[in-house]
C-alpha cells in the first residue's frame, strides 16, 4: 500500500497498514487522458452522425466511428490514427459520395 505525509508530503510503499494523524492513503493523480471527457458534440456510430437529410458529417464522429465506418466501407486507412487524415482518407477515396 502507498501513503502520503500529509505534513511533508512524502510517499512511501509499505506492506502494513500505517496510522498517524499525518499518514493518509495514496492515491496516483489522474492523468489527462482520464480526465479529458468526449467532446459533447462527437458521437461513436454512424447513426448518430447522420442528419435528417440523411448525410453523415465525418467531423462528429469519434477515431474508433470513423475507423468503424471506413472498415464497413472497405477504406483502407493505411495505418492511419488521426482523426484529420482518417477523414482525408475517407473524402479521397471513391467509397463514398462526397458533397
Amino acid at each position: 500500500m502507498r501513503y502520503r505525509n500529509i505534513k511533508t508530503g512524502a510517499v512511501i510503499d509499505s506492506p502494513c497498514p500505517i496510522s498517524g494523524e499525518f499518514w493518509t492513503l495514496y492515491r496516483e493523480p489522474a492523468t489527462e487522458a482520464q480526465e479529458a471527457p468526449k467532446p459533447v458534440d462527437t458521437v461513436d456510430t454512424v447513426e448518430e452522425a447522420r442528419g435528417d437529410d440523411g448525410v453523415v458529417t465525418l467531423s462528429k464522429m469519434t477515431v474508433a466511428a470513423l475507423k468503424a465506418f471506413a472498415a464497413d466501407c472497405g477504406i483502407d486507412l493505411g495505418g492511419t490514427n488521426k482523426k484529420a487524415d482518417i477523414i482525408e482518407v475517407i473524402m479521397a477515396s471513391d467509397a463514398v459520395e462526397v458533397e
